[in-house]
């Protein structure tokens, strides 16, 4: 295992993060947490209705008065030693602050200047159940109950991420980001922390200590149509840090990219024990261009696995499972279907040798067909390549003609609308040379012929319709609406709520080296 203070001996790309038998991650990156507890301090009121950033604080029963005004507070996701605590840091343009000094017999009354002061300290991240509605704010209320509204009574609870200021210890501040004013007294320092305490309260009161929300759902058999395709049942939080891939020595740390993630595990199953500390990185700083504000990570099991082979299967997997026919020339058959077995980045299906005899008026055909299908991803791309074969040979009298009918299908990832994945889906097949006249029903997919053509020449205008019917059925026609529909209509990824919930969405889906989804969150 990679020690925390030691990952910057490796590097890796984003498509080299690793999920380690999460189901998924959401990973939200430093600097849009900051974002929002900007947003927060310059519009953000407590209980009361005071302000966050003009303050008037008081201890000691109203006897001592800290007024002053708050210009900025952040988080620092990187913690060295613990991956559940972030670094809570406020910082003052002006203001004072009434104190005792100690240092007299009795203790006097002061009053010390606090431009400028900063003070940091090391949070606690915690989860919680949000047992009452009322204290959810409005958008995400609004976005629970858009994504809730056919989940039943007691399938859901949403859990809270949050900085525990209650159990923070202020005494035992960071002194790596605080900075106290010139001349500032020790007795000071010592008061400072009460009035600390005073303001906290009033920050968590207006929500200033949350970090974001998850749905858990507690009873996905209970509901008539899940939250999404493969709902978190269990949910606990972790920071990540960004390291450089290339030249870590040398490249900066970019503490922005560090992230707080979201790990969810779906269908009851236990988190893996021994989480690494790092998994790699979610959010680069090429994510700039392509606005990437945040990831969300599926991993492969859920996404490729359970969902794309169980729900094509049914589609690419056709095939006609042959039978003896003595009353025609005509293939006698059955419809049936494969399943696709899973190999990791897609999965594949072969029928095996389907023969078959039939005859009639003198003719005896033998049929021959092999039905073969991969399903694979490309890592570092959108696209999902389902290439679909279909071999047969057809011997009549002592002449064989073998026929080939490949098929590739592109399925392409777009983007995520109402949490719902766009695709689009394009087909290639191979086509007759517009320069060659063919003789034969098909000919540009004859691979082989053996034996005296005149036996086939005599019956091939019989045989015309009996090929054709083999043709459609290695390129069926309805493949292609079907696995845009089974794709879009079936599989939802919106089980999780932000701060500001409403004003993101999900965009720009590749998978990873190995087979995971990640898509990038973005504004509206």
């Amino acid at each position: 295992m990679i020690d925390i203070d030691q990952v910057g001996a490796v590097g890796y790309e984003k498509l080299q993060v690793q999920m380690n038998g999460l189901g998924t991650i959401v990973a939200m990156p430093q600097w849009y947490i900051n974002f929002n507890l900007a947003k927060l301090l310059k519009y953000g009121k407590t209980t009361e209705g005071k302000s966050l950033q003009d303050v008037q604080l008081s201890i000691g029963k109203g006897s001592m008065w800290l007024s002053g005004k708050i210009d900025k507070m952040w988080t620092e996701v990187f913690v060295s030693g613990s991956t559940h605590k972030v670094k809570f840091i406020l910082r003052f343009a002006g203001g004072s602050m009434d104190y005792y000094d100690l240092s007299q017999n009795p203790p006097e009354p002061q009053r010390a200047d606090i431009a400028g002061l900063q003070f940091g300290f090391d949070v606690d991240l915690n989860r919680a159940d949000v047992l009452d509605n009322a204290s959810l704010p409005e958008d995400v209320k609004k976005r629970v109950s858009e994504l809730l509204s056919y989940l039943g009574p007691g399938a859901f609870t949403v859990k809270q991420l949050f900085m525990d200021f209650e159990n923070a210890t202020l005494s035992q501040y960071d002194p790596s980001v605080t900075i106290f004013p010139l001349k500032f007294p020790d007795s000071a320092v010592a008061s400072f922390p009460q009035y600390l305490i005073t303001y906290l309260k009033g920050l968590s009161s207006a929500g200033g200590n949350i970090l974001g929300y998850a749905i858990k759902v507690d009873n996905p058999g209970g509901a008539k149509d899940p939250v999404a395709t493969f709902p978190p049942t269990d949910l606990q939080f972790a920071t990540n840090r960004y390291t450089p891939s290339q030249n870590p020595r040398t490249d900066e740390w970019k503490s922005d990219l560090d992230t707080i993630n979201f790990q969810m595990m779906t269908g009851g199953q236990p988190f893996p024990t021994n989480l690494p500390v790092w998994f790699g990185n979610f959010v680069v700083p090429a994510d700039e261009t392509t606005g990437w504000y945040g990831t969300i990570s599926m991993a492969h099991r859920l996404f490729v696995q359970s969902f794309l082979l169980s729900r094509l299967a049914p589609l690419v997997t056709q095939y006609w499972r042959l039978k003896d026919n003595a009353e025609s020339l005509d293939i006698g058959h059955d419809p049936a279907t494969g399943t696709l077995a899973y190999n990791g980045l897609g999965g594949s299906w072969n029928s095996g040798v389907q023969s078959s005899h039939s005859h009639k008026s003198g003719y005896d055909a033998d049929y021959n067909f092999v039905f073969d299908v991969k399903l694979s991803i490309t890592p570092g791309s959108n696209r999902i390549v389902i290439q679909r074969n279909t071999d047969f040979d057809i011997k009549i009298n002592g002449f064989t003609v073998w026929y080939s009918v490949p098929l590739t299908i592109t399925v392409e990832l777009q983007g995520v609308q109402d949490g719902k994945l766009v695709v689009a889906t394009t087909t290639q097949t191979k086509q007759p040379d517009p320069d060659t006249l063919y003789g034969d029903p098909y000919g540009w997919l004859i691979t082989d012929t053996k034996g005296d053509y005149s036996i086939w020449s005599a019956v091939v205008e019989k045989m015309d319709k009996v090929i054709e019917n083999a043709v459609n059925a290695a390129m069926p026609e309805a493949l292609l609406p079907n696995i845009v529909k089974e794709i879009t209509e079936n599989l939802n990824l919106s089980p999780f709520v932000f701060p500001g919930g409403a004003e993101l969405f999900m965009a720009n889906p590749v998978f990873n080296n190995e087979g995971d989804l990640m898509l990038g969150l973005q504004y509206k």
